[in-house]
């Protein structure tokens, strides 16, 4: 997502987490589309590439945050299809984390030589603990659903 894509995002909700009537939020993307975390193709294509980045690390992290700290509702990330990077851990930022069979969640940056955040080691470690986390940046290999399924990354339907 570009920064102006997570801070609309960000901006909704900040207006649900207001609204008391509701007390679900199910992040589900399209059937062809959920995340890869930053937009590349505009970072790269912005008149200042380093600052774009820096403020699409922050919008996203943001995002990551209100979800993360969203309290008073249940939260639920329904990936329909494979995420990457930041995307994952967005989806990972959820109450419960559910991705359709055959879903491949790539979740590093590392063979692309960069390091992202979306409060990752808090979001994530909280929900399966940091040594898986630290595998799953490390190794820098994807993972269907089922494995994740395995590893506790995302919740058994």
């Amino acid at each position: 997502m570009s920064t102006q894509q997570c801070r609309r995002l960000n901006h909704a909700l900040q207006g649900l987490n207001e609204d008391k009537q509701t007390k679900v939020l199910i992040l589900k993307g399209s059937a062809r589309n959920w995340s890869n975390g930053l937009h590349l193709n505009v970072i790269e294509n912005a008149a200042n590439p380093r600052a774009e980045a820096m403020d699409n690390i922050r919008a996203i992290n943001e995002v990551v945050k209100s979800i993360y700290t969203m309290k008073n509702k249940v939260t639920i990330a329904a990936m329909q299809t494979n995420a990457g990077a930041g995307g994952v851990y967005l989806g990972l930022a959820t109450d419960f984390s559910y991705a359709k069979q055959g879903v491949v969640l790539n979740p590093h940056y590392k063979k692309m030589g960069l390091y992202g955040s979306e409060l990752h080691t808090l979001a994530a470690a909280r929900k399966f603990g940091f040594p898986i986390l630290q595998h799953m940046k490390e190794s820098a290999e994807p993972m269907i659903a089922s494995e994740a399924e395995q590893l506790k990354v995302l919740n058994r339907l």
